[in-house]
């Protein structure tokens, strides 16, 4: 569609549409809607796959090296356990845990207010 605007005397501006063919102004309207039809599907599919990136499913493998780094410290307790001798503990009691008993008589003191209105 091509705008022509046409100046008036007064200074007044008006707009008149001036159509060449009203089929080949639909053909263009039509593939308008194609284009943007398109640029929606490549838009939702980009959509889809960013959603399917951030909250999907994750494989979690593990290169065979990196399974190595936390075998040392059992390899460190494996050298040890055979270098160590079984040393026994004598046995004990425990304390009785709890709240401390109070005093047989507490002290008590008496205090005397008088209120005047």
């Amino acid at each position: 569609m091509v705008n022509v605007i046409d100046k008036h005397p007064d200074g007044v501006q008006e707009p008149k549409a001036q159509e060449a063919e009203p089929a080949e102004h639909v053909a263009r309207l039509e593939q308008q809607v194609v284009e943007l039809q398109s640029t929606i599907n490549v838009l939702h599919e980009e959509l889809r796959l960013l959603r399917a990136q951030k909250f999907g499913p994750r494989s979690e493998v593990m290169p065979a090296e990196q399974g190595q780094l936390f075998n040392e410290a059992e390899a460190i307790d494996a050298e040890a356990a055979d270098d160590e001798e079984n040393i026994e503990v004598p046995a004990h009691r425990r304390k009785k845990g709890g709240r401390k008993p109070l005093a047989q008589r507490p002290q008590r003191s008496c205090i005397l207010s008088v209120l005047v209105w």
